[in-house]
């Protein structure tokens, strides 16, 4: 099973004696799987804070960074960030 809640549903027929499932008894219960990850995921590089002068008489200055890398099991993971 993939990570995250699954319903699962179990469901018990008894067929009526003409053959004709319209007709048929049945029951069912419902229970809840939930598959979560064992290992958090780690923090490989974040940035650090930052300052930036806004020059006078502008309104806004391009700012950049390098983007966070986080790690989960075993796969480096690439957090892009959009405005």
């Amino acid at each position: 099973m993939s990570l995250g809640k699954h319903v699962i549903t179990f469901r018990a027929r008894n067929p009526s004696p003409s053959g004709d499932t319209d007709g048929a008894f049945s029951a069912s219960c419902q229970t809840i799987v939930h598959v979560r990850d064992a290992e958090p995921p780690r923090v490989r590089y974040c940035p650090r804070p930052l300052t930036v002068q806004l020059p006078q008489g502008e309104s806004s200055v391009p700012v950049s960074w390098r983007e966070p890398l986080f790690q989960v099991k075993k796969k480096t993971l690439l957090l892009k960030m959009f405005q």
